[in-house]
């Protein structure tokens, strides 16, 4: 029978290939959240042109936005990240920090999907009129050990105009791309995006950057469309300024005939098998159906995406964003040993949804991450089950439970507390979680049943906390601002267990003279009247509390204090007001009785407990 089982343990040393598809579009926003004498608040404003961008997003879903013509000040970078892309559903966008290192009243900003993308490094290649920035990221989930798959994006906004010294001075700034490249000696995979401003294929700054006869050149046109691009209808399809016949003061007019925006890869991308590759046919300029020439986004008769889209692009800017879909061929790391387990007919379910937005370390949990169930065995943590998070759906997380006719224990014990557990694929790094379990599911108490069924509305990994909990002889009250990865009384108390005499919470008692031996569990946010014949201190080790209301009744409370921090009894009079009649030590003398001016307890010890009288119902709530 053993033998037959132990062919179910699972010891993941394969490596898969984890694939993904990343949208990356540039967009010129034209003056967003600048202002001029010609580009006003009222020509060109900003509310408008956030809820046009929101449109556009909303219908193309980049995971990477890259931006020329960004205002200077933060409140304008942040709204396009609260109110363009954090919006409709959307939670997993981040951005980059501006630079400005040339003084200029326009920058460049890059926005992306934290869930897929994690940013390793930014630089700024000095160059004026402005900076050129460079971002170096990583994918998410990390391939194994080394194989981390980076990607360089090089934001640049070239100096515009026609005359010689203008294309000069283009040429300067792509010198000083190239230059950057060679000088650190990157060979991972690049994206040049932005508004270029070129005129044709033969300036000196195509030339450096893409030219397909320059073997040198650390980028290429993905479209493989280099010429005379300036008003010739054999480049239509390419072409992205401007939006607009006639100019509305801010907007330029005359049509569109030019192709200014970019985005530029790596020669290497353009290979089918490459980790990161460009898809074919996927280079576009959203809203150009190449019948565009000298004519606007709307004017002739447009179908190339819906008319709101259109509308939006027309409205926000006189040019048209440009996107690219690359494939990233990025093969997960084998699991760690630890991570193996067994699967038994003992089989508790429980659902991950995605509303749930599993989080780490405050951020959204990363694609290719794992959740994993751990037991105890013996003191040692043992894994009974793994689900791959992916964003896309509801993850359902099979854990196994022991199977009683086996010597080993392969699984959860009827009862045991979920103890649940993260696996960072980005880093290979492994933190405890912690969980809310919905009440609508059967089993929504955080144990172990066979057939058992839970859903989830909370799960947060974080870093691992302790703290010395200590226990004195006699009666005492004790509280915890940390939720126990082992809530189990054997576990929390180990060998000092043996000195409790009396331990319990509201609903249930531990007392082995009275022949009450089921010690209730820890549950966060808890208070427990102990009786202990010696003094001890436990390490309590645990994860930070997600919810620090207490709910008071009228009459005597057990206070728990469930911060990190010493509370004055004053901030508690603040909170509930006359509604508090008195606050004293469970076994001391100490007291704060407001109203016959009695203050001899003036704070609250974190690890501690204490006795609250209130008049009525009320609710507290702790903060940091």
């Amino acid at each position: 029978m053993k033998k037959i089982l132990l062919l179910l343990f699972f010891k993941i040393f394969f490596v898969t290939a984890f694939a993904d598809t990343l949208t990356v579009m540039h967009y010129n926003l034209l003056n967003y959240g600048n202002f001029t004498n010609y580009c006003t608040f009222y020509n060109n404003p900003p509310e408008d042109k956030t809820a046009h961008l929101k449109t556009i997003i909303d219908y193309y879903l980049p995971d990477v936005l890259t931006v020329n013509e960004m205002g200077t000040d933060v409140f304008y970078q942040n709204k396009i990240l609260n109110e363009a892309l954090n919006v409709s559903g959307r939670t997993g966008y981040a951005r980059v920090e501006a630079t400005n290192l040339a003084g200029s009243d326009i920058i460049n900003m890059l926005y992306y999907r934290a869930d897929k993308l994690a940013l390793q490094r930014q630089e700024v290649i000095p160059t004026i009129p402005r900076d050129i920035n460079a971002y170096r990221l990583f994918h998410r989930p990390v391939a194994p050990a080394g194989d981390t798959l980076f990607l360089w994006i090089f934001t640049a906004h070239l100096k515009a105009g026609t005359s010689g010294a203008d294309k000069l001075q283009r040429g300067e700034m792509a010198q000083a791309v190239a230059d950057f490249i060679n000088e650190n000696n990157i060979t991972e995979p690049c994206l040049l995006t932005g508004d270029l401003n070129l005129q044709n294929f033969m300036e000196p700054a195509w030339q450096l950057l893409a030219a397909s006869t320059n073997a040198s050149a650390p980028f290429t046109d993905p479209v493989g469309m280099e010429g005379y691009w300036h008003n010739n209808a054999d480049f239509a399809s390419v072409h992205t300024q401007s939006t607009h016949i006639n100019s509305n003061g801010c907007a330029s007019g005359g049509g569109i005939d030019d192709r200014f925006d970019f985005i530029l890869v790596s020669p290497c991308m353009l290979q089918a098998d490459a980790p990161v590759a460009c898809i074919n046919h996927s280079y576009t300029v959203a809203g150009q159906d190449g019948q565009r020439l000298n004519g606007s986004v709307l004017d002739p008769p447009n179908f190339s995406a819906p008319q709101a889209v259109l509308q939006a692009i027309y409205q926000i800017s006189d040019h048209m964003p440009v996107m690219v879909k690359l494939e990233i061929e990025n093969p997960e790391a084998p699991l760690p040993e630890t991570w193996g387990f067994t699967a038994t007919s003992r089989v508790h379910q429980v659902l991950v949804p995605t509303a749930c937005q599993p989080a780490l370390l405050g951020q959204p949990l990363s694609v290719g991450s794992y959740i994993g169930a751990f037991f105890l065995d013996q003191g040692i943590e043992r894994c009974a089950g793994y689900k791959q998070w992916t964003s896309a759906g509801n993850a359902l997380l099979k854990i196994y439970g022991d199977n009683p006719a086996t010597p080993q224990k392969e699984g959860f014990a009827t009862g045991e507390p979920l103890l649940f557990k993260v696996l960072d694929m980005p880093l290979m790094e492994e933190y405890y979680a912690s969980a809310d379990f919905n009440e609508a599911y059967p089993s929504a108490n955080g144990l172990f049943a066979a057939g058992g069924s839970s859903a989830l509305t909370r799960l947060q990994a974080d870093y691992l906390q302790s703290f010395p909990l200590t226990v004195e002889a006699g009666w005492s009250a004790v509280s915890a601002f940390l939720q126990p990865i082992y809530p189990a009384a054997a576990s929390l108390f180990g060998s000092s267990l043996q000195h409790l005499i009396y331990y319990a919470d509201s609903t249930s008692v531990y007392c082995p003279q009275a022949g009450l031996l089921e010690a209730p569990l820890w549950q966060a946010g808890a208070s427990y009247l102990i009786k202990s014949n010696a003094d001890f201190i436990v390490n309590f080790e645990g994860l930070p509390l997600f919810d620090k209301t207490i709910i008071l009744h009228p009459g005597w409370n057990l206070l728990p204090v469930p911060v990190g921090r010493y509370v004055p009894v004053e901030e508690i009079l603040e909170k509930l007001g006359d509604n508090l009649i008195a606050i004293k030590e469970v076994a001391g003398s100490k007291l704060f009785w407001p109203e016959r001016s009695i203050n001899s307890l003036d704070l609250l010890i974190p690890g501690r407990a204490y006795f609250i009288k209130v008049n009525q119902d009320d609710v507290l709530i702790f903060q940091e």
